[in-house]
């Protein structure tokens, strides 16, 4: 699965689930000096053959920290058919997938 993000209207990356994990790589040509998130900063990212990609465990605390608390709300969320179908309130990849924008 691949999540594209946007920051002010402009391509910054994609998250990318493989079944390594989920990462995020910058698109080619995105201005540097400004990093999605202090937590997924441009250098420093780290993965023989993996140009660009944040390690996966910082990826998905950043993902998680986009999405409400409270559990019951992803719960809701997750199986509220307005969003485009039930997923797993577990996996965060489908539930920025069913929310959309932030």
């Amino acid at each position: 699965m691949i999540l594209q993000a946007y920051l002010h209207g402009v391509h910054a990356g994609n998250f990318i689930q493989d079944e390594a994990g989920i990462f995020f790589e910058y698109a080619d040509g995105y201005d540097v000096a400004i990093p999605v998130s202090i937590s997924l900063p441009r250098f420093g990212m780290a993965g023989p053959g993996r140009r660009g990609r944040a390690q996966r465990r910082i990826v998905e605390n950043f993902l998680w920290g986009l999405l409400p608390d409270n559990p019951r709300r992803l719960e809701a969320i997750a199986r509220d058919p307005n969003f485009g179908g039930p997923c797993s309130p577990n996996s965060v990849m489908q539930l920025i997938r069913k929310v959309g924008a932030d």
